[in-house]
């Protein structure tokens, strides 16, 4: 794991629980972006 990555999950780690989830939740929008812009047909992206 790069250094960077583990300060950033520190970082993320002293955050709340709530704080949390909203990161979690932005990064999993994002990476749900990414593969339906990475896929032919987004309604095969996760099959």
């Amino acid at each position: 794991m790069s250094p960077l990555l583990e300060k950033i999950l520190s970082e993320i780690e002293q955050l709340t629980p709530e704080e949390q989830l909203t990161v979690m939740g932005h990064l999993v929008e994002r990476v749900k972006k990414r593969i339906t812009q990475a896929q032919p047909n987004p309604q095969q992206a996760f099959l």
